[in-house]
């Protein structure tokens, strides 16, 4: 999906004003303000530090009017806020490559040893003491090529004046067969090498790269900052007198976009355009104080919305539909939008988030109840330097629901770590649903073949439509399908786990594996967004004995109906043979007998049959390790169930509801899930690496387990 399915989800040929564009605008009347040096600063671009256990530092080249040689100079790099040394050094990104960089502050040193000093120097008035500085620099510590037809290359860095360079190291480059692009990188490169040698401060480590003349930042001069603000509207170089499609006022404006990062509109399609003109000027025109508003929003986004789900890049942007009161009530606001949106992207251990959870329960009940109302829209995308791909536009999210998806994520994982409690897993979130389909990645490009499927999963948990468990439940056994018998292929879940060296390893996999897929949609089913067979007859499945009361709990919560809850207790039922099995052969035949990428009726039919035969066969055994009752409890239970769901089926009601019917994929769905449910109960104990891969799985526990009536 390319970025139309932004512009045509938010401007309507009748030219109503889209919600998006709304909440951009609102956002950047949080950051607008006349004076100049307060403007800026809504445009200063976030710098994070992935790894800071290492000092990181930015790079000031040292310039002189006077004849003084370059100097160099690295000072430490603000580690605590990512907004402290950008703000400093005014860091406003880019200009993109189509035009020549002239910010002073920038990530790529070669532009500082090319283009920047002169095409600044051609932004400036005349008159300007700045320029005049610039004038003298590049006079005394740049080499001219007056052969060289562009702008761009036609200056180059002397550094021949710094130790450790060769004498005559830029004028042999300038005269040299080197193409002219390519002599930036050289000079970058030598200096970096110098700073390497010694101060032995690698490139990686160096975040940031400015300029002073004679001492002082050009980044604080006056005229400086006028011509980056200048630059971020030139639009308005040129422009007619009309409406403007924010504000709705006559004024002077601007149908140039180019400055903007999202897109607004279609102009492509004939039929979008004015009257079916072919000309898209009228559709979107703004007045400069709309374009700065657009500007300062984009960017305020950009720096405090982002997150990452999975391989997605994800931008939340929230709308005011009440006068926002302060910028202070609406950050704080925005503030907790986000930290609640993390939390439902957090991939973390169940008991973490029990420990925490009083306190994420007073930050829930502050904003159920805010003094601003809002709707939240999420933006996947994906970003290719200076351009930007959306893949989904999610619309229209209220924070209330968003609460109440954290209240019903609470309630499942309540469930789920009481029916097991030593059980190590995940708890539900938009992440780990990511690792629950059988997703295929790039790994050139590490990003995700087939992300719709992903993605129309994402939109509908965050919009609250509806999802089929039966295609949910067809996913998720194609990547328990891969788990059991080893074949990862090009998957994501190759990179979070090893493939199974053997039988024991691929089963600890699935199980958990199954375990938290059915968390999962039991999470969905909590917030009202699943349909299809969950319309359990509850009777049925309440007669089971006291001696699975457990289990009968666990069905009654989960919705199960007979079918379901037969298929669950056989795999039970299973898991008992599997554990006799494995203590007279050290391995687990009868689990050779589930296929997991599908199985008919009458195969499951049949393998109830075998389920039975093999209880005979390991009675002893079982009842040696004082589990036999429980595999006795299941199988029963199993046979009673499923003769009421055939009865049902059989009558006019079952024929007639398709919607209780399971498919091949269901129907070994549910067998492995009462497999992986026995398992769980077992554990007694886990130990995991940081990165989520098992090192000594849940230890299982059998002997003395279960006492025989």
């Amino acid at each position: 999906m390319d970025s139309d399915y932004l512009r045509s989800s938010t401007i309507s040929k009748g030219g109503s004003k889209p919600s998006m564009l709304d909440a951009i605008v609102s956002l950047g009347r949080l950051s607008y303000h006349s004076e100049p040096e307060q403007l800026i600063r809504g445009l200063i671009r976030k710098q994070s530090i992935s790894d800071r256990e290492k000092i990181h530092y930015y790079m000031e080249l040292h310039f002189s009017t006077k004849g003084e040689p370059l100097r160099i100079e690295l000072k430490q790099y603000a580690m605590h806020d990512p907004f402290e040394t950008p703000e400093k050094l005014r860091y406003v990104g880019i200009v993109p490559a189509s035009g020549l960089q002239f910010h002073v502050t920038g990530h790529d040193l070669r532009h500082l040893c090319s283009q920047v000093l002169p095409a600044l120097a051609g932004k400036l008035p005349e008159h300007s003491t700045l320029r005049r500085q610039i004038d003298a620099v590049l006079r005394h510590h740049f080499l001219f090529d007056e052969n060289n037809p562009k702008d761009r290359y036609r200056y180059l860095l002397n550094i021949d004046s710094l130790d450790g360079i060769e004498p005559g190291f830029t004028e042999k480059l300038m005269s040299s067969d080197l193409k002219t692009q390519d002599r930036p990188q050289k000079i970058a490169k030598a200096i970096l090498d110098v700073v390497h040698r010694e101060r032995f401060v690698s490139e990686d480590r160096i975040l940031l790269y400015t300029i002073r003349i004679d001492g002082e930042l050009i980044a604080d001069h006056p005229d400086y900052i006028q011509v980056v603000l200048d630059d971020q509207v030139s639009m308005f170089a040129k422009t007619n007198r009309n409406v403007c499609y924010i504000t709705g006022a006559e004024d002077d404006v601007s149908a140039d976009l180019t400055k903007f990062r999202f897109k607004y509109y279609i102009t492509d399609k004939v039929n979008f355009s004015a009257g079916i003109s072919g000309k898209f000027e009228s559709n979107f025109q703004l007045s400069r104080d709309a374009a700065w508003h657009v500007l300062l929003g984009e960017r305020f986004i950009m720096n405090h919305l982002r997150l990452r789900i999975g391989t997605f890049n994800v931008y939340l942007i929230p709308e005011f539909l009440d006068d926002m009161g302060s910028v202070r009530n609406a950050r704080h606001l925005i503030g907790q939008a986000v930290d609640t949106v993390k939390r439902l992207n957090a991939l973390k251990r169940a008991e973490d988030l029990e420990k925490n959870w009083l306190e994420i329960q007073q930050e829930i009940n502050e904003f159920a109840a805010p003094g601003i109302r809002m709707l939240i829209h999420f933006l996947f995308y994906e970003e290719n330097k200076n351009e930007m791909k959306v893949y989904r536009y999610v619309k229209d999210v209220p924070p209330s629901y968003l609460v109440h998806m954290e209240e019903t994520r609470r309630t499942t994982l309540k469930l789920y770590r009481e029916t097991a409690p030593k059980y190590y897993f995940h708890s539900p979130s938009l992440e780990s649903l990511y690792y629950m389909l059988p997703l295929e990645l790039d790994l050139s490009k590490n990003k995700i073949k087939n992300p719709q499927q992903l993605l129309q999963l994402y939109d509908a948990v965050l919009s609250g439509r509806r999802i089929h468990v039966r295609e949910l439940v067809r996913s998720f056994m194609k990547l328990l399908t891969s788990l059991q018998y080893g074949a990862f292929g090009a998957q994501h879940v190759k990179r979070k786990w090893k493939e199974p060296a053997d039988e024991q390893e691929a089963e600890q996999l699935w199980c958990r594996m199954n375990w938290e897929q059915q968390q999962f949609i039991h999470w969905l089913k909590c917030m009202g967004s699943v349909e299809g067979g969950t319309d359990a007859m509850s009777e049925a499945i309440q007669a089971i004995p006291d001696r699975l009361e457990k289990e009968r709990t666990y069905l009654v919560q989960c919705g199960f109906n007979e079918l379901q809850a037969a298929l669950f207790l056989l795999g039970c039922a299973i898991n008992k043979v599997a554990d006799a099995q494995d203590i007279e052969l050290k391995s687990r035949p009868i689990m050779r007998k589930i296929n997991f990428r599908g199985m008919s009726f009458v195969a499951v039919q049949k393998l109830a049959t075998e389920v039975f035969e093999k209880g005979l066969q390991y009675k002893n055994t079982m009842k040696a390790k004082k589990f036999y009752s429980k595999y006795e409890s299941y199988y029963q239970e199993m046979s009673r169930l499923l003769g009421q769901a055939l009865q049902w089926y059989q009558s006019d009601s079952g024929r007639n509801n398709d919607a209780r019917k399971l498919d091949e994929s269901e129907l070994v769905f549910y067998i492995i899930s009462g497999y992986a449910f026995a398992n769980a109960q077992k554990a007694v104990s886990a130990k995991v690496m940081d990165d989520g891969e098992l090192v000594e799985e849940n230890e299982l526990e059998n002997e003395g387990e279960y006492e025989d009536e």
